[in-house]
């Protein structure tokens, strides 16, 4: 996996886990 892969994973989670609370 690629650093870039990583990133922007983490920011799909952060958004998801705000759209979710």
């Amino acid at each position: 996996m690629k650093k870039e892969v990583i990133s922007m994973n983490v920011k799909l989670m952060f958004l998801w886990m705000r759209w979710i609370s």
